[in-house]
């Protein structure tokens, strides 16, 4: 249990004579006895005298000098820890007023993401557009991972996936299977120009090469990653001129 707290005051006078500070009283329960008492104090007789004041003091009648003090009762100290200033109200703080966006914020989250799964749900075309980078990014950091192990026959093949699958994904077309001929088509009926077109094939070539023909470790694996990522960056931007 919490320590008993001790007020102190001070009776202050309005006049002067006889005066009888009547006794305090308290009923409290006695758990060891389980039965309640009370204690009293005796009544406390003062005389009190006449107090000297300033000209000014002395014109006032004694009330209205005591009450310009404030209070008749005055504490000698004031309770430590009950009183503070005043915090302004929550709701005119800033952090309570952000507080109220939060929820607004997630729901709007959460309708944009749901919109965004029923688009792809509703049109298989655009989800494999949408996902066609960063599957091609994903299949080309295995093949750089390949090439690291002196496995270069399986880069080629990872770089040959890579574009031809975006090409797949962003012109909504079966890309397993496509041979080159067929992938020169795709790209000439969406716009491209016939030397981004060869540049394409001698890629897909020398993916094919490096897979059936060439002896594992002859493959210059940077040479054709750098090749690979510079095409699906011209491929990106042709299947977004598309796209508007």
């Amino acid at each position: 249990m919490g320590g008993v707290k001790r007020y102190e005051y001070v009776l202050v006078p309005q006049s002067s004579g006889t005066k009888t500070i009547p006794g305090v009283s308290v009923s409290f329960f006695d758990p060891s006895e389980g039965a309640y008492h009370r204690s009293a104090t005796n009544d406390i007789t003062l005389e009190v005298t006449s107090g000297t004041t300033d000209a000014a003091q002395a014109e006032l009648p004694v009330r209205a000098a005591i009450s310009r003090l404030g209070r008749d009762i005055r504490y000698i100290r004031e309770p430590e820890g009950l009183l503070r200033p005043a915090a302004s109200p929550i709701h005119t703080r800033m952090s309570f007023l952000l507080l109220q966006a939060v929820p607004l914020v997630a729901l709007a989250g959460v309708i944009a993401v749901k919109r965004r799964r029923d688009r792809f749900a509703a049109d298989a075309g655009l989800a494999r557009h949408v996902r066609a980078p960063s599957e091609a990014k994903k299949t080309l950091s295995a093949a750089r991972a390949q090439l690291a192990q002196g496995e270069s026959t399986a880069a080629c093949s990872a770089v040959a996936k890579a574009v031809t699958d975006f090409i797949g994904n962003r012109w909504n077309v079966q890309a397993g299977g496509m041979t080159i001929r067929e992938i020169e088509a795709t790209l000439e009926r969406a716009g491209g120009d016939p030397g981004f077109t060869a540049r394409v094939r001698d890629l897909l070539s020398a993916c094919d090469f490096g897979r059936f023909a060439a002896s594992e470790g002859s493959v210059e694996g940077e040479k054709l990653l750098e090749e690979a990522e510079a095409c699906l960056r011209a491929l990106e931007k042709l299947s977004a001129r598309r796209r508007r």
